[in-house]
């Protein structure tokens, strides 16, 4: 049977005397810890600690012993230690002046000192994550060198099959997409520029914008929601299978037979998509134009070819071929992060959508910038 480690006999209403006994160590801290909380009452001003029946203590022990005392004075609560023998005193001695740790009342510093640690603490993982991302880009080049000194190590086949995974099976819901947002340009464009009778400018607006911006950037965020979480979920279950590490062991290079294939089918695929979604755009611009603004199709090509240059036409497809390295490096980058379990699957593909499309986005303005300082 488990020996009693402390009684408590009520002196009165307000005083009370708690009774140290047997050997008080690491192993019963917790027990003790407990005993002293349910030993404190409401209305108890003074408390005498008898440790005349105490045959041992140890330092975990006194301080947890000690730690009780701290917080009874804080609440103005009398406290009279007796009985304690010479080595018990020497062991408060030791720990006496120690000070215990107290958390920091929540205050509106300690709320903004937390929202501050917070902004820096995602501040370093965003440039961690900018880190990592450039260390895979320069094992990608390494790879990508090796294989272009010999052709032969690329897996053609597993290319193909991604450009139809990518392309071929992105075909539907990228012109249904390229259709219906140059309808909804076209239609808000004619309202608006109809207020000041240049409706017919609908056409300008609507095929420029589509030509150098809407068409790569519509098509990229798909194809980075559709095949970039692909990427990482396909290469983050490899992971947790330890097949890439078994690629390893064979010595097959992971980044030659898994990554190399889809970036580079990726990098194919994403300006046809885009030239596709231009097309298609450009439809929708006509249907708007025919039903909205009464243009007939010689109308229509005639507005269109004073609008469009070839200059306009390549600076969309320019953009795509760099949109689709940074969607697949993100993508596939994001599944060689999962280590160990499914949950981490779904937060790396989440994190490869998110990050493929905000790079995207600032791809495209800094694309931006440099075109108009250009004159492009």
């Amino acid at each position: 049977m488990k020996p009693i480690l402390a009684s408590v006999s009520c002196e009165s209403d307000k005083e009370l005397v708690l009774w140290l006994r047997h050997d008080w160590t690491v192993h019963e801290v917790d027990e003790i810890r407990l005993m002293l909380k349910d030993a404190l009452t409401a209305n108890v001003r003074h408390i005498v600690i008898d440790g005349s029946n105490l045959e041992s203590i140890d330092l975990s022990a006194a301080w947890t012993l000690v730690a009780f005392i701290r917080s009874l004075s804080a609440l103005n609560i009398e406290i009279e230690p007796r009985g304690f023998t010479e080595k018990h005193h020497k062991i408060y001695d030791i720990i006496k002046d120690i000070k215990h740790p107290t958390s920091p009342p929540a205050n509106l510093c300690h709320a903004a000192r937390d929202f501050f640690t917070h902004i820096g603490k995602v501040s370093i993982a965003i440039f961690k994550g900018f880190l990592d991302l450039e260390a895979f880009f320069g094992q990608l080049c390494t790879s990508a060198l090796a294989v272009l000194l010999n052709p032969s190590r690329l897996r053609w086949k597993s290319v193909g099959y991604h450009i139809n995974e990518i392309g071929i099976r992105a075909v539907p819901i990228v012109s249904l997409m390229a259709f219906l947002i140059s309808i909804v340009l076209g239609y808000q464009g004619s309202v608006q520029l109809q207020r000041f009778g240049a409706n017919v400018f609908t056409v300008n607006l609507v095929a420029v914008s589509l030509l150098r911006e809407m068409g790569v950037i519509m098509t990229s965020i798909i194809v980075a929601g559709r095949t970039g979480s692909a990427f990482a979920a396909q290469i983050g279950v490899m992971q947790i299978n330890q097949e890439t590490n078994a690629m390893r062991t064979f010595g097959l290079d992971p980044f030659e037979r898994l990554i190399l294939p889809r970036i580079l089918a990726l990098i194919i695929t994403l300006p046809l998509l885009t030239f596709l979604a231009d097309i298609v755009g450009l439809f929708g611009t006509l249907f708007v134009s025919t039903a909205l603004l009464k243009l007939s199709v010689p109308e229509f090509m005639g507005r269109l070819h004073e609008a469009v240059t070839a200059q306009t036409f390549i600076v969309g497809l320019i953009k795509a071929p760099v949109f689709a390295l940074m969607i697949g490096m993100v993508g596939c980058q994001q599944g060689l992060e999962v280590r160990e379990s499914a949950e981490e699957v779904g937060t790396h593909t989440t994190s490869a959508v998110v990050q493929s499309i905000f790079l995207v986005v600032l791809a495209d303005a800094l694309f931006s910038i440099l075109f108009t300082w250009m004159d492009i």
